[in-house]
């Protein structure tokens, strides 16, 4: 069992947070006002987190006044709920920053040959996990089931999408990210936030890894993620840029949701919910390597919504 001193938590977190700060370009008078209200905001939530979860899930947690010192101890074979999505969120920041790091050093054309690879590659991944939701086989025939479902979802999640101006709001925060991160002369920041979270979020893996941990505290579905995460946000930051390691906050919002969530609820999803969600969510993610690859862009954040109409369909149709 893991044990958590406050002082190695600490530690990683200053050290994460000076590498991240210094990948992005902020100056040292920045970093003077950001890095006291980052550490406050640190010991809030570590607090919190720890009063929370820590014995819920069986471990003894010891505060003292003016600093958190966390005596942990084991008393079940239990683990802290959260974990997976913290490290999922690690380690998009440490593909994006490799990727940001190996890409200055790169010439053009290698960037964007990275690029086209990359974009096939999320492309057939979004093709694998379509097709093994689409088709069955009965007998040695090969046959697909629920197209009709799929083309619905698509259709009215997009119409929903484009009037709820789903694209444009993702846009803006991009764009609010881009200026508080003196990002201004990076081109390629909101796209690349747009894409890597689009990439990140979208599939079964975040919402079946999350609801696992929020019932049973089995974090392996979201630490595999994890590491495919890092492949996947390393090769598109190598190319579009430091935009690509903000989408791990996406990330946490999202699978931190559906955790708390299914922490209180239950595992609350059915099978059918859970194939619709990966059946309309790879064909999302096959778009968003079709938008690397060519210049017409398909705007998959306003098709959001075809996810949620596909869980929806699983209720009750």
């Amino acid at each position: 069992m893991l044990a958590f001193a406050h002082t190695k938590f600490s530690t990683l977190f200053i050290v994460a947070y000076t590498l991240y700060f210094k990948i992005l370009g902020v100056s040292r008078r920045q970093n003077c006002y950001i890095y006291p209200c980052i550490l406050a905001s640190y010991h809030i939530i570590i607090d919190f987190y720890c009063k929370m979860y820590y014995n819920n899930c069986g471990f003894s947690v010891v505060m003292t006044t003016g600093k958190t010192k966390d005596i942990v101890e084991k008393r079940t074979g239990e683990v802290m709920i959260g974990l997976g999505t913290i490290f999922n969120m690690i380690c998009i920041v440490f593909g994006g920053t490799i990727g940001c790091l190996a890409g200055n050093r790169l010439k053009g054309h290698v960037q964007e040959t990275i690029m086209d690879v990359t974009g096939i590659a999320i492309m057939m991944l979004g093709i694998g996990g379509t097709l093994s939701q689409m088709l069955t086989i009965e007998n040695g025939v090969i046959s697909t089931q629920n197209t009709i479902m799929m083309m619905i979802c698509l259709a009215v999640g997009a119409i929903i999408g484009e009037f709820l101006q789903i694209e444009e709001k993702v846009y803006l925060f991009g764009e609010w990210l881009k200026k508080k991160s003196s990002s201004s002369g990076d081109n390629q920041f909101v796209t690349a936030f747009v894409a890597a979270s689009c990439s990140a979020c979208i599939g079964a893996m975040a919402i079946i890894g999350a609801i696992a941990e929020g019932t049973t505290g089995d974090h392996s579905i979201l630490f595999s993620k994890g590491i495919i995460d890092i492949f996947i946000i390393c090769s598109m930051s190598i190319s579009l840029g430091k935009g690509c390691i903000f989408s791990a906050i996406p990330v946490g919002i999202l699978q931190g949701t559906v955790t708390i969530i299914a922490y209180f609820a239950g595992n609350f999803m059915t099978d059918a919910a859970l194939s619709n969600l990966s059946y309309v969510g790879h064909v999302l993610i096959f778009c968003v390597g079709l938008n690397l690859i060519r210049e017409k862009q398909i705007r998959v954040a306003n098709a959001l919504p075809a996810v949620v109409i596909a869980i929806i369909w699983g209720f009750f149709l």
